[in-house]
């Protein structure tokens, strides 16, 4: 297989291969494999999320969107509490 990637990528990529000790072709097997896997992690995570959702969708564990703009804007503003006791206190 050829991939084809930018002037700019492969000059980076050249660089930190340098750096490693690694040629250019290891590197970009390892980074390119450890993406793909992260990747695959992701889409897993976000199916059972989306499956746990209509699990509890069907369970009727519901939350109306009043019930879920008061908890985001309660979030929210606790957020910004936090944020001005650290800027006062520094």
């Amino acid at each position: 297989m050829t991939i084809t990637i930018s002037p700019q990528t492969e000059a980076l990529l050249k660089e930190q291969a340098g750096l490693l000790g690694q040629d250019a072709d290891s590197l970009a097997d390892t980074l390119l494999l450890a993406a793909l896997e992260e990747a695959a992690r992701d889409f897993e995570e976000a199916c059972q999320g989306i499956a746990e959702g209509l699990a509890d969708a069907e369970a009727g564990r519901t939350f109306s969107f009043e019930e879920v703009r008061a908890r985001f804007e309660a979030e929210r503003a606790e957020r910004r509490r936090r944020r001005n006791v650290v800027a006062s206190t520094a």
